[in-house]
């Protein structure tokens, strides 16, 4: 396995929206956590009617399961997200909450479970959008191998997105019990590549060196 830790992407703004979608998801997070009860009818998306409401779609997306969960995803979103957010500016914040209400209908009409909870899909749509913006651009990440060697390396982000993705269809091919929402990070990166490349096509924003832009 490996982990994500660094992107070689020199950031042509300061990255403030990403910082604010992760310090408002963390704090919705403890709150769902602390109070799951409480806070289940936004924060928990259900598939029983009785149950479900509309607001559920954007509030899965911030609850969470338990600290490593929020942990993990926030990092994910810290690593991409900054890069991300220089390219579509002020337009990041609704662009993320639109694939993150995308995951969630995805979730309903796709997936299994009766519940649904995480701002993965959100995050992989971030990751479908890096893949348009930096597609060679490197990523450092740290791995883990057979009789726990490990190190760091650095991995073209086409490499890392394809290694995702493939994960996620093999899974689904082998078990629809994984407690994990595959079909929500299909839907999220489907849709940020599919954002990515229509701001691309709209001439906003221009690939600047070193990025190797899947649209230049």
């Amino acid at each position: 396995m490996f982990f994500p830790y660094k992107v070689d992407v020199p950031l042509s703004r300061w990255p403030i929206e990403n910082w604010l979608l992760i310090v408002a998801t963390c704090i919705g997070a403890v709150l769902y956590l602390l109070s799951p009860v409480v806070h289940q009818n936004w924060a928990l998306l259900h598939r029983k009617d009785s149950d479900f409401s509309l607001i559920q779609l954007l509030g899965h997306a911030i609850g969470h399961g338990g600290l490593i969960h929020l942990i993990g995803n926030m990092f994910a979103l810290f690593v991409f997200g900054n890069a991300v957010n220089s390219k579509f500016s002020s337009f990041y914040i609704p662009i993320y909450a639109f694939i993150a209400l995308g995951t969630g209908l995805a979730w309903l009409a796709l997936g299994t479970g009766t519940t649904a909870l995480g701002a993965s899909g959100a995050v992989y749509g971030v990751m479908g959008a890096f893949l348009v913006f930096f597609p060679r651009n490197d990523i450092s990440v740290f791995y883990v191998w057979a009789y726990f060697r490990a190190g760091t390396t650095e991995i073209s982000a086409y490499w890392v997105m394809l290694f995702y993705v493939a994960t996620d269809i093999v899974i689904m091919s082998i078990t629809n019990a994984s407690g994990v929402g595959h079909i929500a990070h299909l839907a999220g990166i489907a849709l940020g590549f599919g954002n990515a490349l229509a701001t691309c096509a709209a001439g906003h924003p221009p690939s600047e060196e070193p990025e190797h832009s899947l649209w230049a």
